[in-house]
């Protein structure tokens, strides 16, 4: 499954995305991620706010793990949300973290969640 993920990702010129290894969904497999990962909290929001798909994305991994913000699955959920509307490059990889997310919720957070990212989608849309 994870070589035809990589080709995807080769063809679509996602060379400089790096390979981590995840295993909190249950999965251990290799995934790759964008070098986002590496840059300060500010950047990658100020990135986000300014609609790149992938700081998105990688706003959703920071709440979700908890890596230089407070873990918050709201917040997770609704920045995946965002980045797969957006079309980040790793879109199908945050369609799966973003499920995996909702099944933590309750029926109640999910549906904040979804309101959240509702109004991230309309406020920090795809810049070409």
């Amino acid at each position: 499954m994870l070589a035809p993920l990589v080709a995807v990702l080769l063809l679509t010129g996602c060379s400089h995305h790096q390979v981590a290894s995840r295993t909190d969904s249950g999965i251990d497999e290799q995934l790759i991620f964008k070098s986002w990962r590496e840059e300060p909290l500010g950047e990658v929001q100020q990135a986000a706010e300014q609609g790149d798909a992938d700081a998105q994305g990688t706003l959703g991994e920071m709440y979700k793990d908890g890596q230089t913000v407070p873990q918050d699955l709201k917040q997770a959920y609704a920045w995946y949300s965002v980045a797969v509307t957006n079309r980040s490059s790793m879109d199908l990889i945050y369609v799966m973290e973003r499920e995996s997310v909702a099944e933590k919720l309750t029926p109640t957070a999910l549906a904040e969640a979804q309101v959240i990212a509702d109004r991230y989608i309309q406020q920090y849309p795809s810049q070409p």
